[in-house]
């Protein structure tokens, strides 16, 4: 196995430690530990194909009257193509989608011969939908009920609100349907005044989604098996079923926008934007929330923006660019952009496991970091002020939900709306290799069979892969602890000092839990339980395992998923009522003996629950045994990717497990009243339509990497580099690219047994510190020679994520908005470094700054300049 490397200033391979519970955690992956070796190996596993429309695209496209754009042709065949993968596209008879003008928008997908007709006149809106302003008006599909089967059929509707939110009025009056004069057919009314959803289904009109159930928003859709019972579906997730009877299909013409009743229009028309229809044989829960991710990526794209996309192992065999960017987190974005503007040709090349743009600000961590709002401007204050403002935020804050900031994205990323700048994505399995010539960087290759060639180069992955291909040295884990505000480096063990108490098991009325760590509690011969690694005593030296105090280590903080879950029935998607594989409750011993120390524990004392704004929230690991799995993802930043898939599917596991432990799993350790709570919890289905060929729609997309390789660049910045005293000249220079704005962050490195008094034994959560960073003004600037190599490694290369600090200062980096703002500087040095054909490293930071903080430049609407300040 690949393990990962320790590398010093020399490039030198430093001796790994090893841990007997993270090797039995990759031996139940079926991964061999092994011994370390000294390269990552991810081969070319597979070649480039040209890319073909689907024939159903070729043909939908060849009934336009007026011919879209090639972004929009790819916008249609990426739809498809993803229908057709799934086994949608098979079952359906009628497809309708709003698109660019109404004659497109008047076509069935499914037949483009043949369309819909309007009557009367009902307002469209480009690329958003179709509404009845008055009675009259309608869209007459060509489609009967007897066109469909009678206990073998599908329909629905996606609606829109007002707002970008989705939420739609209350009205009894049906969205679409025909229905004779018995009160037998189809339709469907998407939220009633008695706020449930209603529908008919080839028999008499039942409610197929409870009162709360539905707000309206995205796809509400009805199915029949059986003659006995149709099924509601709201984005995919199934309702109790109805009681209704099937009756024979009626011969009458369904029209949208308003039904026909008993073969004439009925008067009472919907007052609802639809954008959407669907129409065929009886869908799967999985194939109905495929349906939905479809039809919810497609519109979002046509609404908000459409990339120049190229899926992984089609399209172009070879790529050049003058900026190629490596990545698809939202550093990139700031750095494709800002490249363009200052002249440059673009590349994004999406990483590993890129499927859905804008990385973790997309994928869940919408309560963002960063503590002085005055150093937040240029790009990254645009971005967040539009995402905010979007939900109905104000344009001062900081949170967003993260599906506004994936919006936003687009708009970054077309040139419809980004001031006119190509810039083309190319999804790809990895980096396989890379091409040097000297100190300059050629060429990558990536694993599906791409040649990357660009003028300069920018990793804004989170991992760091090209870096780590490119030959740049790295490190992981831990340094031996220093001096000032790096005193806290190194092994820590059981130091209480600067809220480590914050990581622990706590009770709620205060103070430790003290949550015992043997299997037998009590007996230190019983061994520990699962997932704790060591013992610390100072009582029993004999068990006593841990390394000296302030010791480096390849120690990381541990990862998880950032959640955009909520609450609200309208938009819940239930969690697994059932284990997932990985399932074993000795492995959740810890929180269970945790509530049965404290049976008053609730959610939020499990979890950190920060709502941002309707009914959204975003949830991170809480103290004790959470989100966090601690200590399983320390071999990832140099594992190969397919171990990494591994890694990453089981800590999703985690996160399932972990809310099946506290929803379904019998034990009674579990109070009654946090169950019950827990059970309010799930997923969202207006978040995560489009996935990874390995998830599931509403999967969140992204894992929170928070500490990977660190490039050891041409400047590596410490902790007492960022904790200056306000208004001092900074220790590395005047060279700001970025400002770090969070206290030194660290989460847990590693779970022990810990002797607190003779005899008596707790549970330690190691490694996990909050110390304050920046002054009295909590700021201190990040400069250029951070994010670049030494130029005797490479001299085309800036690294947005995976920056040259000691990893106690990338405890305060390491934040979203501080690689955004680092993205657009460097984007700037890499176009100049291009188009003079100079280093990195000898771009002139006087005319990098100039060109950013002048007005006169290409900007966004209300985007002002970037915060470079020169004094801490």
């Amino acid at each position: 196995m690949a393990r990962y490397r320790l590398r010093d200033d020399l490039g030198a391979q430093v001796a790994l430690l090893t841990s007997t519970g993270i090797e039995n955690f990759l031996f139940s992956l079926g991964m061999d530990p092994g011994t370390d070796v000294p390269e990552i190996v991810n081969p070319v596993t597979g070649s480039i194909s040209p890319y073909v429309d689907e024939a159903e695209t070729t043909a939908l496209i060849a009934a336009f009257s007026v011919p879209p754009s090639a972004r929009r042709i790819r916008t249609i065949d990426a739809c498809i193509k993803r229908l057709k993968t799934t086994g949608v596209w098979s079952k359906l008879t009628g497809l309708f989608i709003v698109g660019a003008t109404e004659q497109e928008s008047l076509l069935n997908w499914k037949t483009p011969a043949s369309a819909m007709s309007k009557i009367s006149a009902p307002a469209f809106v480009p690329d958003d939908g179709w509404q009845a302003t008055g009675a009259g008006q309608a869209l007459d599909t060509g489609l009967a009920p007897s066109d469909l089967a009678q206990d073998d059929v599908f329909h629905g509707v996606w609606c829109k609100g007002a707002d970008h939110n989705g939420i739609t009025v209350q009205s009894d009056n049906l969205d679409y349907g025909a229905v004779d004069a018995a009160g037998n057919g189809i339709s469907l009314c998407v939220r009633s005044t008695s706020d449930t959803s209603t529908a008919r289904t080839q028999g008499q009109e039942a409610v197929v989604a409870p009162v709360g159930h539905s707000d309206g928003y995205g796809l509400t859709a009805a199915r029949r098996t059986a003659a006995a019972g149709s099924t509601g579906l709201r984005n995919g997730v199934a309702k109790p079923q109805a009681s209704d009877v099937s009756a024979v299909p009626i011969n009458q013409t369904i029209t949208l926008l308003a039904a026909t009743m008993d073969g004439a229009l009925s008067p009472d028309y919907s007052p609802h934007k639809q954008a959407a229809w669907a129409f065929g044989v009886a869908m799967t829960d999985t194939e109905a929330r495929e349906l939905t991710g479809a039809i919810g990526t497609f519109l979002d794209a046509i609404q908000y923006g459409e990339y120049d996309l190229t899926p992984s192992g089609l399209g172009p065999e070879t790529v050049t660019a003058d900026v190629v960017i490596y990545g698809t987190t939202p550093q990139a974005v700031t750095a494709a952009l800002q490249a363009a503007r200052a002249g440059a040709s673009v590349a994004i090349i999406g990483g590993w496991r890129d499927r859905h743009i804008g990385g973790m600000s997309a994928s869940g961590l919408g309560w963002t970091d960063f503590r002085n709002g005055e150093f937040l401007t240029g790009i990254p204050r645009w971005i967040i002020r539009k995402a905010r403002t979007m939900h109905g935020g104000s344009a001062t804050g900081l949170p967003f939900i993260p599906r506004m900031f994936s919006r936003v994205m687009r708009e970054l990323l077309d040139p419809e709306t980004n001031g006119g700048y190509e810039i083309p994505i190319y999804y790809s399995q990895g980096v396989s290799s890379v091409t040097k010539s000297d100190t300059d960087i050629t060429s990558m290759i990536t694993v599906d069979g791409r040649t990357v060639s660009g003028k300069q180069f920018i990793d804004a992955s989170y991992e760091g892969d090209l870096l780590i291909a490119a030959g740049v040295p790295w490190r992981v884990g831990r340094e031996v602890r220093g001096t000032g505000t790096e005193d806290v480096g190194g092994y820590r063990g059981v130091a209480e000092n600067f809220n480590s108490f914050t990581k622990q098991f706590q009770l709620t009325e205060g103070g430790y839990a003290h949550v015992d760590p043997w299997n037998i509690p009590g007996d230190t011969t019983s061994g520990l339980l699962p997932e704790i690694t060591g013992i610390y005593s100072t009582f029993t030296p004999g068990l006593h395992d841990q390394p000296p105090l302030g010791s480096a280590d390849d120690e990381l903080q541990a990862f998880n998923f950032r959640l955009a879950w909520g609450m609200l029935q309208s938009r819940i998607v239930p969690l697994p009522t059932t284990p997932q594989p990985s399932w074993d409750p000795a492995r959740f011993e810890m929180l269970f003996r945790h509530l049965a120390l404290d049976p008053l524990i609730r959610m939020h004392d499990l979890l950190k629950l920060d709502e941002i704004s309707q009914g959204v929230h975003d949830i991170n690991t809480g103290h004790g045994y959470s989100t966090d799995w601690v200590g399983m993802s320390k071999t990832y930043p140099g594992a190969t990717y397919a171990e990494r898939e591994a890694i990453w599917k089981a800590h999703w596991e985690h996160i399932l497990n972990l809310f099946y432990a506290l929803q379904h799993h019998d034990d009674p350790r579990v109070p009654a009243e946090l169950r019950a709570e827990a059970l309010t919890w799930g997923m969202r289905a207006d978040h995560y339509h489009d996935h990874h060929e390995n998830d599931a729609v509403f999967d969140t997309p992204q894992f929170y990497v928070r500490e990977g390789v660190r490039m050891l660049g041409k400047a590596v910045m410490d902790a007492r580099d960022l904790n200056q005293a306000d208004g001092e000249y900074p220790n590395l220079g005047t060279n700001t690219v970025a400002v770090a704005s969070y206290p030194f962050d660290h989460h847990v490195m590693s779970i022990i047994a810990y002797e607190y008094e003779a005899g008596q034994w707790m549970t330690w959560m190691e490694g996990g510190f909050v110390r304050g960073q920046g002054g009295g003004n909590n700021a201190n600037p990040v400069p250029f020679e951070t994010y670049v190599p030494k130029e005797s490694n490479c001299t085309n290369l800036s690294v947005l994520f995976a920056t040259s600090l000691t990893t106690v200062a990338f405890g305060s980096v390491r934040m979203e908005i501080t690689a955004m703002q680092a993205g657009q500087c460097m984007g700037q040095a890499a176009a100049m470094a291009a188009a003079q054909e100079i280093p990195i490293q000898s771009v002139d930071y006087g005319d990098l700054r100039a060109f950013l903080m002048n007005p006169a430049n290409p900007r966004l609407v209300d985007e002002d300049d970037p915060s470079l300040p020169q004094v801490t």
